[in-house]
């Protein structure tokens, strides 16, 4: 018998519902993480997964973080992360 492939969105899909409340989705890839706070797949890469103390993880060669730790990660005032040139 074949097993279909999983992928992180069929990981999502079985789990979806069976998560314990207070629990925080997983956000997958370096490019999904930067859209979901407003930056760049590179600044994700090069700058958020080089931090002390970053909420990103890797699995193999795959970018991942929680959403929840994520944010609060991105709240705090203690680092000072810059993405490009800064204007005036």
């Amino acid at each position: 018998m074949t097993r279909p492939l999983l992928t992180p969105e069929r990981l999502d899909e079985m789990l979806e519902g069976k998560k314990p409340s207070g629990t925080s989705r997983i956000i997958w890839t370096a490019g999904s993480i930067g859209a979901r706070i407003g930056r760049s797949e590179d600044f994700v890469r090069k700058t958020l997964a080089r931090e002390d103390g970053t909420p990103i993880r890797y699995l193999g060669r795959r970018l991942y973080a929680f959403e929840d730790d994520l944010l609060e990660f991105m709240r705090r005032d203690e680092h000072e992360v810059v993405d490009g040139p800064q204007s005036p």
